[in-house]
Parts: C-alpha cells; structure tokens; sequence
C-alpha cells in the first residue's frame, strides 16, 4: 500500500497545528495542582471547534464531514504534541455515535460545547436479555466537564461492541494520575440498555489507535525540543549536538519515531479500507492485529523516546519550570491508556506461536 497525506490532509494538519501554537504552552503550576492548567478547557474546546476536530469524523448524514481515521490520526498527533489539557481524541471517537444515539446534543458537540469522555482504565461488559445490564469500574478522564462517555462493552465471545451513555457526575470518585493535565475518576458504572443503544462500532480500535497517534505526537515533541536544546547548549567551549554519543542517542530516537508512525497510519489506512468494504477489504482480524501492533509498539517506543529526551537535557529537564514533564506524563498515561503494552502484546504472541507451530517451528518433532 503506497501511503501519503493528500493535499487536503496536509492542510488540515497545517491549520490544527498553527490553532494549538496560538494557544499558551500546556502548563501546570509549580505545587503539581492539577486543578491550575493552562490553558483552559473552554479555551481549549473553542480553538478545537474553530478548525473542525469534532465535525471530522462526524458523519456526513449526521451533519459532519465524514472524515476517516486517517484524518483522525492526523488530527490526534497534533493534540498529542500539543499535550492538551482536553479529551481531544476521546470526543473524536465519541463523534461516530452521537448522530445515532444522542441527536440532539450534535449541535452543542460540533460547537466545543459539549464533551465526550471515555474509559481510560477498565472495562463494561454487559448481560444477555432484550435490555441488557451493562456495569463494570472504570476509570474516566475529565468527568466535571463532560456530559457523555464512550465506550466499548464486552459480550462474553461475541465481538466487542459499543455505547454512548451519559453517567452521573456524582458518582465519580476523583483520584490522582500521572497526567496532570488530565483529571481523572473512577466510577461504578450500571444501567440497563435497550439493543438499539449498543452498536457495533469498534470504538475500542480507534481509541487505540487515536491514542497511538497522540503518542507520536507528544513523543515527536521531545524529540524536537532536545534536538533545539542539543544545537544550543554548550559544555567544554563546543556544541552538545557536535558530541558522538548524544547524536546516536538522537538517531535512535528518530528511527522509532518513524516507525512509530508506519505502525499507526498504516493501522488507520487497514481500519478505513475496512469500513469502506468492498472485495478487497481486510477482514476484522486483520485489522484488529495492526490495531495491536501500533498501540503495543507506540506505547513502549514512546516511553524510550520520553526517557532518553529526560537524560539528554541532563538536570534541567528534571525542573519544574521547563516544561518537559508535561509531555512525560502525558506519554506516560496514553501508554497505558486504550489497553496496555501486553494486553496488546498478548494476542500478537499467540499468532506467532500459530505460525511458528504450522510451519515446523515450535511444534516440528525435534532434530535427532
């Protein structure tokens, strides 16, 4: 598959990207209060609203554009790299069910009035019956201020499937996270459910894969922010970057960089190909499998590249005021955010132990 953004989709990205450089840094005040972010959610939501994010990948029939996940993914690398303090990919997500489930709310959606929240950590999984029950813990971003969560729920063997819900605030425990910019609460979640409230839209997949994206983003930022620091800072009369050892550390980085992005809008461009159909469309299984491989290597390479960003700034990037922990703790959430490294590992070492069994690996009779 040759694979390269259109015109459009560079444009896209150009007016996302400029939008969010308006805004102030994401920032957090010295006493780690995670209640003083800048900037602001409403600020946030408004500047989003402005280039479209929430009409992207509405469809066309519920008054958006219609966009695909590539579209997504290339709006999500940009909230990532920007860190925002807002559930950017979460609402995008939410935006393929809100013209089915909750029409009336559309308006207020596209407007950034409106936010969608998604489970971050845990799982609902519903009960057999005409209005099934469907509960389970789980743990949601920003629960103040959005009005709707998204969500996908277990059917025992059957294929995942999903809900848009509106839950209620009260019943949401607030907890302490790692991302700063990213409250989050833990809520006991139980209702009964008509069939034609569960869908079958893999939410869970293009969560994965919108959270790969912000991944990239955010992990691209610190790349590129050590890359600026190594060409100015000076030690012994020379340039850092001029040093052996820093620029191997650097090209390394780049390296699962570039393959982080292979692995998540190849993902994106399976997953489209699939909901268009067609003869030549990938099968389910397909899809899911690069869905798992994008998350799962996008989650570890982006905490190698946070790390090794840390070590080449030396002390200043352990400050408070530099800024660089923002993006830390935002890689360090997504990473296990939308499933984790091994759950998504899990069902990739399974095909490889298949493969290697059918073809007179693992399972060949030994060698005499």
């Amino acid at each position: 598959m040759r694979f390269d953004y259109s015109q459009e989709q560079l444009m896209l990205i150009d007016s996302i990207r400029r939008t969010l450089q308006d805004l102030p840094a994401t920032s957090v005040k010295a006493n780690g209060s995670a209640g003083v972010v800048q900037p602001g959610t409403n600020e946030v939501a408004s500047a989003l609203a402005s280039v479209g994010l929430f009409s992207m990948m509405l469809p066309e029939e519920d008054g958006g554009l219609g966009l695909g996940l590539v579209d997504g993914v290339a709006a999500a690398i940009e909230t990532g790299r920007a860190a925002v303090p807002f559930p950017a990919i979460e609402c995008m997500a939410g935006s393929l069910l809100i013209g089915k489930l909750h029409p009336d709310s559309v308006p207020q959606f596209t407007e950034g009035k409106l936010a969608i929240t998604a489970p971050v950590h845990g799982g609902l999984e519903a009960k057999d019956g005409n209005h099934p029950a469907i509960s389970g813990e789980v743990s949601i971003p920003f629960p103040a201020m959005a009005k709707l969560m998204v969500s996908s729920v277990s059917l025992g063997e059957g294929p995942a499937r999903s809900i848009l819900s509106e839950f209620d605030e009260n019943a949401v425990e607030e907890t302490d996270g790692i991302d700063l910019c990213y409250p989050v609460g833990k809520m006991h979640f139980s209702r009964q459910f008509s069939d034609n409230e569960i869908v079958p839209e893999r939410i869970d997949m293009v969560l994965s894969v919108l959270a790969s994206a912000e991944l990239l983003g955010a992990a691209e930022h610190c790349l590129e922010k050590s890359v600026n620091y190594l060409k100015e800072r000076e030690q012994f009369g020379k340039v850092i970057g001029t040093f052996q050892s820093l620029k191997h550390i650097a090209a390394d980085c780049q390296v699962r960089l570039d393959a982080m992005r292979a692995s998540v809008e190849y993902a994106a461009a399976i997953y489209d190909r699939f909901k268009a159909g067609g003869e030549d469309a990938p099968t389910l299984e397909e899809v899911e499998n690069y869905v798992h491989i994008a998350k799962a290597y996008c989650s570890e390479a982006a905490q190698k590249i946070a790390r090794e960003c840390i070590q080449l700034h030396g002390g200043i990037a352990f400050t408070w005021e530099y800024g660089l922990h923002v993006h830390f703790r935002r890689i360090s959430r997504l990473a296990f955010s939308a499933g984790t490294p091994n759950e998504h590992f899990e069902p990739l070492a399974g095909i490889a132990i298949d493969r290697a069994a059918n073809y007179g690996g693992l399972g060949a009779d030994p060698i005499l």
